[in-house]
C-alpha cells in the first residue's frame, strides 16, 4: 500500500459506523462503496485531519522500531499477519487489511484521496 494511504486507512477503520459498513471482500469496488455510503464519506476529511498527528507518530514509531518499512514508496508491515486476535481488535485488523488491498489496486494515491474527498 502506498504509505500516504495510512492517513486514509486510520479514519476509515477507527470510525465504527464506517468500519461496519465496509464490504467483506474487494469484489465490491471502492468507487461503488463510496457511491453507496455518501454520509460516511462526508466526514472522512475531518476525521483524517484530526487523526493525522497520531498517524504520523505511529508511522515514525513503526519505522524507528522496524515494525514497518517503506519499499519503493509502499508501506510494508514486518509483523507476522498470523496473530490470534478477537473482538474489536480483530475487526480493526480485518478492515485495515481490506482497505490496504483496495488502495493497493490504485496506481495513484491521489485518485483514492479525491474519491474519498480527502486532500493530501
Amino acid at each position: 500500500m502506498p504509505w500516504p494511504m495510512a492517513f486514509v486507512v486510520a479514519p476509515l477503520v477507527l470510525h465504527r459506523p464506517t468500519r461496519r459498513a465496509l464490504p467483506t471482500s474487494t469484489r465490491t469496488h471502492l468507487t461503488n462503496w463510496v457511491a453507496d455510503h455518501p454520509a460516511l464519506v462526508a466526514g472522512l476529511a475531518a476525521r483524517s485531519t484530526s487523526l493525522a498527528p497520531a498517524v504520523r507518530e505511529g508511522l515514525r514509531f513503526g519505522l524507528r522500531h522496524q515494525m514497518l518499512t517503506i519499499e519503493q514508496g509502499s508501506l510494508k508491515s514486518r509483523i507476522p499477519s498470523k496473530s490470534r486476535t478477537e473482538g474489536e481488535l480483530a475487526d480493526l485488523i480485518k478492515a485495515a487489511s481490506l482497505i490496504g488491498r483496495w488502495t493497493a489496486k490504485s496506481d495513484n494515491p491521489s485518485t483514492v484521496f479525491a474519491l474519498l474527498g480527502v486532500r493530501p
